[in-house]
């Protein structure tokens, strides 16, 4: 008889998003916090080694930030239903929990800590932005982080229910001004006055920035234009220059803690680094492992934090060379090969990015390693045409953990590619190295993969299934020519039954394939 207590319970282990949020420097540039879930995680930046997390948290985290007060660092967070935790940064201990007091139904949207606001320099300051799902109303404030009160009202928008468009917000560091964008139109609001509102024909804003000494803003749009706005306090008298480098609609924006330089990213992987002063000068980071998503730029300019859409957070000199990485699980865009259990690193094999398969140990929570299977560089997407990427769909590994087989597929309509690879782990290189590759391993796609169950290593075989109606058995067989002397997989028979569509393969206790 099943009971509720026999019945079976899923655990949580690992995994979820740590880019959702910008990361956040230490104020000594010692250590970077990240979002996870409900909590904060810190980690060295020098051994990106995860030091603390900062806990209690019970709902999601819209923002956070670090402050300091004599001499101490403090973390404080903000949750979506309004709650504002503070740890104390060296020791991860709560030392209180304010929950905002609103008129109404709300939700938060945004929390930014102010570090030097000019009106209150003594006080430690944040810029909230909440729905007020009574009125309909996004509600701009400051609030007080010492007694958890919300100063006056800076900006007030109606919110269009039918036009679900996101809404880009920054504040300055020092709480001389703050911009809201959304759609076409533009706020800048400088605290203590009314706003001003400006707009782009025919394009969208994607992110906004403001400059950490002046009164200036940056920009992106849709076209992948960066549009740095000066004299805004005026509309008559407002000027733009325009930086243009991406295809791709801007996705992130950072200025160097000077405001001298400022950096830009979106989904051709390529970190761009522009002279304010000058429209032509820029450097590029090519290759990063995914479309950015957040850039933040540590006190005296000492490292560049990107966060990529892979669930990494790439730390970066100021020369444009990667110095350190901090990977959780890889958030791909599917999992079509599942998730596969190998016994000799007793981790788990899924699908990273694209053409990459990834070693996750549920042990300790860490991403042992990636493994480029395709061996194609990644192609970024045209600005009105999508590119395919050859994928991995399926992956199969033997008993030992010895043998690995991938198939691999490009759906492209105007060539479609399938492709069966063979791999064996070479313990002197502690990596899975390639054996053997065959293109196209049946008449139609490939749609299973599958090990024998055995312990030999060399008296192995492998079935694949295939689109053709067809499973096919594959088998080591030694080769000897001038080039290679080893073993290779080779196809040693195909079956047909009854003309049926086959969906996946497996092999019996008895070693028979059914």
């Amino acid at each position: 008889m099943v009971t509720e207590s026999s019945k079976p319970q899923a655990i949580f282990k690992g995994g979820g998003s740590i880019v959702e949020l910008p990361p956040v420097y230490s104020l000594d540039n010692q250590f970077v916090y990240v979002a996870w879930k409900n909590r904060i995680v810190s980690y060295s930046t020098k051994t990106v080694k995860r030091i603390c997390e900062f806990k209690d948290a019970k709902h999601p985290i819209v923002g956070f930030g670090c402050t300091y007060s004599s001499n101490d660092e403090y973390i404080a967070a903000c949750t979506n239903n309004g709650k504002v935790i503070l740890w104390k940064a060296n020791t991860a201990l709560k030392l209180r929990e304010m929950k905002l007091k609103f008129d109404g139904k709300i939700r938060v949207k945004y929390f930014k800590i102010i570090l030097n606001n000019k009106f209150n320099s003594e006080t430690a300051e944040a810029l909230v932005c909440f729905e007020n799902v009574d009125t309909s109303m996004f509600e701009f404030h400051l609030l007080n982080l010492e007694n958890g009160r919300l100063e006056k009202q800076h900006l007030k928008l109606k919110i269009n229910v039918e036009n679900d468009q996101p809404m880009f917000i920054d504040v300055s560091a020092v709480g001389r001004h703050f911009v809201v964008a959304r759609g076409r139109y533009m706020y800048y609001n400088t605290f203590g006055s009314k706003h001003t509102r400006f707009s782009i024909k025919g394009r969208t804003f994607t992110c906004v920035a403001c400059h950490p000494e002046e009164m200036a803003v940056l920009t992106g749009d849709n076209t992948g234009r960066v549009l740095l706005w000066h004299n805004m306090e005026n509309k008559k008298n407002a000027s733009q220059a325009v930086f243009h480098w991406h295809t791709l609609p801007v996705q992130a924006l950072c200025f160097s803690t000077s405001g001298t330089y400022f950096y830009s990213g979106a989904a051709e992987c390529v970190l761009v680094k522009w002279d304010l002063n000058d429209n032509n000068f820029k450097n590029f980071l090519p290759r990063l492992p995914a479309p950015i998503k957040h850039i933040t730029v540590a006190k005296n300019n000492v490292l560049i934090a990107v966060a990529t859409e892979d669930n990494g957070i790439q730390l970066i000199s100021p020369q444009l060379n990667i110095v350190n990485t901090i990977q959780h699980l890889v958030l791909g865009h599917g999992n079509s090969a599942g998730v596969v259990y190998d016994s000799r690193s007793k981790s788990l094999i899924l699908n990273g990015i694209p053409g990459y398969v990834q070693f996750f140990s549920p042990r300790d929570m860490n991403l042992m390693y990636n493994l480029d299977v395709v061996g194609q560089n990644k192609f970024t997407n045209e600005r009105n045409k999508d590119i395919i990427n050859t994928i991995v769909n399926k992956v199969a590994i033997n008993n030992s953990g010895t043998w690995m087989a991938t198939i691999e597929h490009r759906p492209d309509p105007e060539m479609i590619e399938y492709r069966l690879k063979f791999w064996y782990y070479d313990a002197t290189k502690q990596n899975f190295c390639l054996n053997t590759s065959i293109e196209y391993p049946h008449e139609d796609k490939v749609l299973d993969v599958v090990f024998q169950p055995t312990g030999n290593d060399f008296e192995l075989l492998c079935v694949t299934a295939g689109g053709d109606k067809k499973f096919k058995v594959w088998k080591l067989a030694e080769v000897s020519t001038v080039y290679y002397q080893g073993y290779s997989w080779r196809c040693s028979g195909e079956v047909t039954y009854k003309d049926l569509n086959l969906q996946v393969a497996t092999f019996s206790n008895d070693v028979i394939i059914n």
